[in-house]
């Protein structure tokens, strides 16, 4: 105990000297661990970098200023992701060797929080506008909800029936139920503009309006023959012509993807003999997932991930792969860091092609990954002289909210809307507001380019 008292009687005679030697024993750790970062912030760290497997000195300030330079690349350009993946690279070093431990999560914090407006991608926390709300009657006529057509009206289509002529609540449209025995695999809207074309699982076709439903047939109805068996989807154009994408190993191993059947003239769903449409010189793209007809067939090919051209007047010479400048590397590559706040990057296969013949914009939507990219075409497609030869330039992305969606469907219009078909209803989102937007600000970056 007399030790003890010896002790503390010490300490207490001097804590006041002891607490200063502390303090400053504590300063100089904060200072010596500060000059070290600046130093090394300054002086730069050597790491090998991933892609090139080369060493390279970086620093804290060589990547402030890559990322200042980064900041001022058009959003969408190919060029701004490669330089971002590197960014991301240099920093997962630098974390991954334990350097400049003080200035890594800010770095982070930064490509993080300045992401989705670097890249033009609009993220869409929840749905607000419905049009129309689903109630017990609804999917006890047709079935589960699955594909959408919007325009003036909007069309409905579950697997066991469709609604036509929707626009709200109030009016709600009409009820066409198919047969327990069928069930609806796909739709478009029929040639008359009145309603449905829709096949079923047992091969049959069906002209579904307000009015009534009738069985499609190939020639007359009392000797007809029979629809593709093999049916993927199908669409019309202009007033006489229906097309069906077909996967038939072995019309798809011969470059034949689309089928053509002419309506035969005074009747509403009588059709010829079908033609078929293939591809030119050999070239097969081996899968197709989805088309869109605007005048030409716009085909997406999930085994390259590319959008494809078919003229519809068959001439296969002028078939090609359309340029996608930009957009597509947001989702369709895998990002090097797991921390980015990039679009989800899982295999893309379903992707669905919307355009018109009335418009320049190309719409590509991923369904996994609720993904909206909206492209515009340059030169506008819509010039007879540039119909076959444009490029589609990104110009923005719109991440959907990850409640279960249905379908998504684009107006043909001059104020294109986007409807959502969800299991509670459907929503809308006034997509001509985001494309004025970004189409006033590339205006006017090419302005200031210009006058630069």
């Amino acid at each position: 105990n007399d030790y003890v008292d010896r002790f503390q009687y010490f300490f207490k005679k001097r804590r006041y000297l002891m607490s200063l030697v502390g303090f400053g024993a504590l300063m100089l750790l904060l200072v010596g661990l500060l000059v070290s970062n600046f130093l090394s912030s300054g002086n730069g760290v050597k790491i090998t970098t991933t892609d090139t497997n080369t060493q390279e000195y970086i620093s804290l300030d060589s990547i402030k200023k890559e990322i200042e330079a980064f900041k001022i690349l058009d959003p969408t350009s190919k060029e701004k992701f490669t330089i971002y993946k590197n960014l991301e690279n240099k920093i997962n070093q630098l974390e991954k060797e334990g350097k400049l431990p003080l200035d890594i999560k800010q770095l982070k914090n930064m490509l993080q929080s300045e992401y989705q407006a670097w890249f033009n991608i609009e993220s869409v926390e929840q749905l607000d506008d419905w049009t129309i709300t689903f109630n017990s009657s609804d999917t006890l006529d047709i079935g589960k909800p699955k594909a959408l057509f919007a325009n003036n009206q909007l069309s409905i289509v579950g697997d066991q029936g469709v609604i036509i002529g929707a626009t709200s609540n109030e009016n709600r449209g009409i009820t066409q139920k198919l047969g327990l025995e069928s069930r609806i695999e796909g739709c478009t809207p029929n040639l008359q503009n009145n309603g449905l074309y829709c096949f079923d699982n047992g091969n049959k076709i069906y002209n579904l309006t307000k009015q009534n439903i009738q069985t499609a047939s190939i020639g007359w109805a009392w000797s007809s023959g029979e629809f593709e068996k093999q049916i993927m989807q199908i669409g019309t154009f202009g007033s006489s012509n229906m097309y069906a994408l077909v996967k038939n190993k072995s019309l798809n191993a011969a470059g034949t993807y689309i089928l053509r059947y002419p309506l035969i003239p005074w009747t509403r769903e009588s059709f010829k003999q079908p033609l078929e449409y293939g591809f030119a010189n050999g070239f097969n793209p081996g899968a197709i997932s989805s088309m869109s007809i605007d005048g030409s067939f716009l085909i997406w090919a999930p085994s390259d991930q590319s959008l494809y051209q078919m003229r519809r007047d068959g001439t296969s010479s002028q078939n090609r792969k359309v340029p996608l400048e930009g957009g597509q590397d947001l989702y369709m590559t895998t990002p090097v860091a797991t921390w980015s706040k990039a679009l989800p990057t899982t295999a893309s296969q379903g992707v669905k092609v919307m355009t018109f013949a009335s418009s320049n914009y190309v719409y590509l939507y991923e369904p996994t990954k609720h993904v909206l990219l909206t492209y515009k075409s340059v030169p506008n497609k819509t010039s007879d002289n540039n119909k076959n030869s444009y490029s589609l330039k990104y110009l923005f992305a719109m991440q959907l909210p990850k409640t279960e969606i249905l379908d998504v469907a684009v107006s043909d219009s001059s104020k294109p809307q986007l409807s959502i078909l969800t299991a509670q209803g459907i929503a809308n989102i006034k997509l001509y507001d985001y494309i004025e937007s970004y189409e006033a600000t590339l205006l006017s970056n090419q302005k200031a380019a210009t006058n630069q």
